[in-house]
């Protein structure tokens, strides 16, 4: 089943979440997204709506994760921000 992409979320009712058991998947947990199609890293809005961006973690030969892009801190997102003075609102 493929959810719907709606902001890069994935909300807990989506079908993807109803062939789990109760209590399969909770907050914090690491879920594998194997494919993603157009909606990839590299295809993506760069803090559309000021939403981070998100770790990238690969799988290595040796079977151990490796986080590849770590996640974008709050600092990041708004270091390109500029003030808007008051005469132009």
């Amino acid at each position: 089943m493929k959810p719907a992409q709606s902001g890069g979320v994935i909300h807990r009712t989506a079908a993807v979440f109803q062939t789990l058991a109760p209590g399969a998947v909770s907050r914090g947990d690491l879920l594998v997204v194997e494919g993603a199609g157009a909606y990839c890293s590299g295809m993506s809005s760069k803090n559309y709506n000021s939403f981070p961006e998100a770790p990238e973690v690969m799988k290595g030969t040796d079977g151990k994760m490796i986080c590849i892009r770590a996640k974008q801190s709050l600092e990041q997102i708004l270091a390109n921000e500029v003030e808007i003075p008051d005469s132009a609102c």
